[in-house]
C-alpha cells in the first residue's frame, strides 16, 4: 500500500471524535465493531508509551471495544508511523507521536514526507525536558558540568530516542550555548536510553520529564 496523506488521517482521525463523546458510524456500519490498534513508534518505558497506556483505558471505555497497544520502534518514531500509513485505512489502526517526527525526517531519510504525509489531528500533551547526569559524575550544578565537560573534552556521552528527537535536539543547543564537546548516542528510544544513564554507559540526557 502506497503511504499517502490519507492513510495516517484516516487511521488517526476516526479515533478522536468518539474519544470526546461524538456519535461516528462507518459507511458500512457502526464503527467500531472490534478492537482497535494503537501503535506507538518507540519502546516500552518513554513518554509516548507512557501516555498511549493512560489513554487507552478511557479511550476503549468510550468506544466500547479494546485497545491493544503495539510498540514499533526505530528511526526517531520513524518505524511506527510507516506501520500505520501502510495499515488498510478503515480507521482501526492508529498512532500516536511525537512533534520532532518533522524535524526527524528532515535529518534522516525516511520513506515518507513529514508535512505532505502526516497529518496531525490531536494535541495531547506538551512535555518539557529535564537534564539529568549519572551520579557518579562528579558535578553538582549545571555550571560545574559545562566546566567539566570543558576540562575533558569529548569525554561525555548523552543519549536520546533518535536522531531529530527533541531530547537530542537539546544536547545540541547545550553544547552549541557551551561550547562542551559531548558524544550523542541515539537510541531506539528513550527507556532504553534512560537504562544506560543509570548504568553509567552514558554520563547526562536531556529526558522526557514525565518518564525520567
Amino acid at each position: 500500500m502506497p503511504i499517502t496523506r490519507r492513510g495516517l488521517a484516516v487511521t488517526t482521525a476516526l479515533a478522536i471524535p468518539a474519544l470526546a463523546g461524538a456519535p461516528l458510524a462507518m459507511a458500512q456500519g457502526a464503527w467500531p465493531n472490534r478492537p482497535l490498534r494503537l501503535v506507538i513508534p518507540f519502546p516500552p518505558g518513554g513518554t509516548t508509551d507512557i501516555l498511549a497506556r493512560f489513554v487507552a483505558p478511557p479511550l476503549a471505555a468510550a468506544l466500547g471495544q479494546s485497545v491493544v497497544i503495539e510498540n514499533r520502534s526505530g528511526g526517531a518514531g520513524a518505524v511506527g508511523v510507516v506501520e500505520t500509513l501502510r495499515a488498510a485505512p478503515d480507521g482501526y489502526t492508529f498512532c500516536i507521536t511525537i512533534s520532532t517526527l518533522i524535524t526527524a525526517a528532515l535529518l534522516t531519510r525516511q520513506p515518507y514526507h513529514p508535512v505532505n504525509d502526516v497529518t496531525p489531528i490531536l494535541h495531547l500533551a506538551n512535555v518539557a525536558n529535564i537534564l539529568v547526569v549519572n551520579k557518579a559524575l562528579p558535578v553538582h550544578s549545571v555550571a560545574e558540568l559545562i566546566a567539566y565537560g570543558k576540562a575533558n573534552p569529548g569525554k561525555l556521552a548523552y543519549g536520546s530516542p533518535g536522531i531529530g528527537t527533541s531530547v537530542h535536539l537539546s544536547g545540541e543547543m547545550f553544547k552549541q550555548a557551551t561550547g562542551i564537546d559531548m558524544v550523542h548516542v541515539p537510541y531506539r528510544g528513550g527507556g532504553p536510553a534512560l537504562t544506560d544513564l543509570v548504568g553509567g554507559q552514558l554520563q547526562l540526557m536531556f529526558g522526557n520529564a514525565s518518564s525520567t
